[in-house]
């Protein structure tokens, strides 16, 4: 069976998990490559995530709400990191080779690319400057630029997309 999972903000990929139809464990994850994430590559051909890159990926998780750890328990990283330590130990002359790749997926946007897609953002979503995620991306709160008015107004929107955002992830 095939599970399409989207992307969690801009910490975890979209990824596709493919479980055995018996078990119902997910035997195979395959991740989107949206930077550039280092790997090793099988006897099978199969690119297995790097240390680095499990690591990138685990702490992603310690900081995705609850519910999407049930999804993905972070063991899986740590369990797949201890195999390749195990392997690199097994394989001492290639140890560093296989603790730390070079070869890398993917492209790693640059600070240019970046500013690109943030103007871009900001074209679109300063339509509605009080939309959440207006305010989430651009916020910004200089205290002593308002007046006492204006300070209870932002603390208001800001109150108001707070709670929005807690029933959103509740």
């Amino acid at each position: 069976m095939v599970k399409e999972i989207p992307r969690y903000g801009e910490l975890i990929p979209p990824h596709t998990d493919i479980d055995d139809p018996k078990s119902g464990n997910t035997v195979i994850r395959i991740y989107e490559t949206e930077a550039c994430h280092s790997y090793h590559k099988g006897a099978s051909g199969l690119m297995i995530a790097s240390i680095p890159t499990l690591l990138q990926f685990f702490f992603a998780i310690l900081y995705a709400p609850e519910h999407f750890l049930e999804e993905m328990p972070e063991q899986r990283f740590l369990c797949t990191a201890q195999r390749l330590v195990e392997m690199a130990n097994d394989n001492l002359p290639r140890r560093y080779k296989l603790l730390t790749p070079i070869t890398c997926l993917g492209k790693q946007k640059s600070l240019v690319d970046m500013r690109v897609e943030k103007s871009k953002m900001y074209t679109e979503l300063s339509k509605n400057k009080s939309s959440p995620e207006f305010l989430e991306y651009f916020f910004t709160y200089a205290p002593t630029s308002l007046n006492k008015t204006q300070r209870a107004k932002v603390k208001q929107q800001l109150n108001k997309t707070f709670r929005r955002r807690q029933q959103l992830h509740h």
